[in-house]
């Protein structure tokens, strides 16, 4: 008995959704708001420090940045906050940041680099020294300019002195205007859109960071080449979409490639240090609806590709995504389409993990594309603790796993069919030589029938007619013979007139036995010309055209006819009128063909006025009338 399979791929995809945000988030180094920096520290990647407690005091005073101003009454709050804690230590768009910092042997006489990312304006004091200023910070909405850093590293170094103090000058006013037309979003991806964001690291570190972001307001390169590799998925399969509509996958992909690239487009925009703070905020809201678009597309090529169609409750969960995405703007739904988007992307997983289980063409290489993608995750869990050459491969190319690997199969799979239909064709071709070669010797059977059946029909009509061909043999025969006979008795008495030497007598019997030669001669032709058209008749095969008289060869088919009617049936009877046009000469006809057209039709008429006169018409007198005419450049005959 077969074991069935459990359904482990949820709860294990959960646990490690769980276990990847608890290895992202950073050990607390802070005690009574001060760091404790070791080099041991420090290498395992930069310290963030949003979520770390500092102090805080609102308003605004230049003597907050000194070493060894006392702040010990201010309160605690961590840099990336929102409006909900900020209201608990009135926030009023301006304030100060606080933290001490106490670094080691180890870290002393070294330069660290400090990383900030806010929509607000920032200055940043070390040990009561201004080091960097992002935009301006003002007392008030219409005198600060806001600016996002996008983490420009600035250098923090560190002498032979243990304690330190880090200040940040912060003002960001009316932000809540600013961020309350994204509704409940602005509590997953802009959480700390009031605050900042503010990380700690190895000077060496940043500078890698930075060489790789090219640190310049265009896209780096890794993303300008998965977004020409995406375009050319994305318009490569529309398009053959749109040639053949009944494979929805390709339109899938295509759009799941089209979601990729705005993602990585209004992602990358909110890395541009810029001081179009409103056109940022809306990128880094908006890329949520390129992750909405993949995460609905990704499942749906998939179950296309694997099962031919989207699966119906598939199709409910891509609504209720839409449905939840969108209403987080006015309800708290967030969390809700966020998981929801989580279930499709781990439908497309497990899909992948269906077909390479069971098999599937083609599961390879989109088992691949989900590997890649899975990596990629684990990287960037990971990032901070491995070489930063990896971090670039998971961030520019692993993300292209799933619409790669997606078109590699789909472009193998239109190879594989073309070369089906390839040897399809030249089977066909072969079955098609075999058959038209079946259907040619059929063919070449059929003619060879048909001219015996021609050939038989000839034979039929010949034998139907030979009692009239006899009696039209036998009238010239009998004149050939009587004048034979007479010929006979002359020549006896042009003998005796000879012995009286009667001049007169044998000048007359000489002109009677002329006269009798072109009688015998005459009625010889006559019965030549029926032997011949007897034989013309029964021959097979097409005859050649001849000039024959049109009259006499109605006149002699009409009387052979009528006489092969008598002797099927003696007593038939019928008046035959014959009205031939004197204009009529000859022609050029085939006159066995013609003939035997004549003979069908006569026939037909001597059959059709016997079974009419058999039908109890005592009044009735049969008839036949045949006629010949000319008519401009033809000639008619009609019966």
């Amino acid at each position: 008995m077969a074991i069935p399979r459990r359904n482990n791929w949820v709860p294990g995809c959960l646990l490690l959704c769980i276990l990847s945000f608890n290895m992202k988030a950073q050990p607390a180094f802070v005690n009574d708001n001060k760091l404790f920096l070791t080099n041991t520290i420090l290498d395992t990647g930069s310290i963030d420090l949003s979520k770390q407690l500092w102090k805080f005091h609102p308003g605004d005073d230049l003597q907050w940045a000194g070493k060894d101003f006392d702040d010990s009454d201010w309160a605690n709050l961590a840099p990336s906050f929102n409006s909900d804690s900020a209201a608990k230590v009135n926030w009023q768009g301006i304030g100060w940041f606080r933290l001490s910092l106490a670094a080691d042997s180890t870290v002393r006489n070294s330069s660290l680099a400090l990383s900030l990312f806010h929509y607000g304006a920032s200055e940043i004091y070390f040990d009561g020294k201004l080091l960097k200023r992002f935009g301006k910070v003002g007392t008030s909405e219409e005198n600060q300019v806001l600016f996002q850093p996008a983490f420009l590293p600035v250098g923090l170094h560190f002498n032979q002195n243990q304690d330190h103090v880090l200040a940040i000058r912060y003002s960001f006013f009316n932000a809540g205007k600013k961020l309350e037309r994204f509704g409940y979003w602005r509590s997953t991806s802009l959480d700390f859109a009031e605050g900042f964001k503010v990380k700690l690291g190895k000077l060496s570190t940043a500078i890698q960071r930075l060489a790789y972001k090219q640190d310049v307001d265009i896209l780096p390169f890794g993303a300008n080449s998965r977004i020409a590799i995406l375009a050319l998925i994305a318009l490569l399969h529309i398009g053959l979409f749109f040639l053949d509509k009944r494979d929805k996958s390709h339109i899938y992909l295509g759009i799941l490639s089209f979601g990729m690239i705005l993602n990585l487009l209004l992602f990358h925009l909110t890395e541009i240090r810029s001081s179009n703070v409103d056109l940022i905020i809306f990128a880094d809201f908006s890329g949520h609806l390129g992750i909405l678009i993949s995460g609905l597309m990704w499942p749906a090529a998939m179950q296309t590709v694997f099962y031919g169609k989207i699966r119906p409750w598939l199709k409910w969960m891509m609504g209720i995504s839409i449905l939840f995405f969108f209403s987080a703007i006015i309800f708290p739904s967030h969390y809700i389409a966020v998981i929801c988007i989580l279930m499709l992307v781990l439908e497309a997983i497990r899909v992948a993990i269906w077909a390479a289980w069971n098999r599937k063409e083609g599961s390879k290489i989109l088992g691949l594309g989900a590997m890649l993608f899975i990596s990629g995750l684990l990287i960037y869990v990971f990032f901070e603790y491995l070489p930063y050459f990896l971090v670039f491969i998971a961030v520019d190319f692993t993300s292209l796993g799933p619409p790669l690997s997606i078109s590699i199969f789909l472009a193998q799979r239109f190879a594989n069919t073309n070369r089906k239909l390839e040897e399809a064709k030249q089977t066909l071709e072969i079955k098609v030589e075999e058959r038209t070669s079946s259907l040619k010797k059929t063919l070449q059977d059929l003619q060879q029938a048909q001219d015996q059946l021609i050939h038989s029909e000839k034979m039929a009509s010949l034998g139907a007619l030979t009692a009239g061909i006899a009696h039209e043999i036998k009238n010239p025969l009998n004149f050939v013979n009587n004048f034979a006979e007479l010929s006979k008795d002359l020549s006896i008495d042009l003998g005796e007139a000879l012995q009286k030497n009667d001049a007169e007598a044998i000048f007359e019997i000489v002109e009677d036995l002329k006269n009798n030669s072109e009688k015998i001669a005459h009625h010889g032709k006559r019965a030549d010309s029926i032997v011949r058209s007897m034989m013309q008749h029964a021959r097979s095969g097409s005859g050649q055209r001849e000039s024959i008289a049109i009259n006499d060869l109605v006149d002699e088919y009409l009387n052979l006819a009528y006489h092969g009617k008598r002797a099927q049936s003696p007593d038939f009877n019928v008046s035959i009128e014959r009205d031939f046009s004197k204009e009529i000469t000859t022609a050029e006809i085939i006159p066995q063909d013609f003939g035997r057209v004549l003979l069908n039709i006569i026939g037909n008429a001597f059959d059709a006025v016997q079974a009419y006169s058999q039908e109890d018409n005592d009044h009735f007198n049969p008839r036949i009338r045949v006629s010949t005419r000319k008519i401009v450049d033809a000639i008619e005959v009609n019966i």
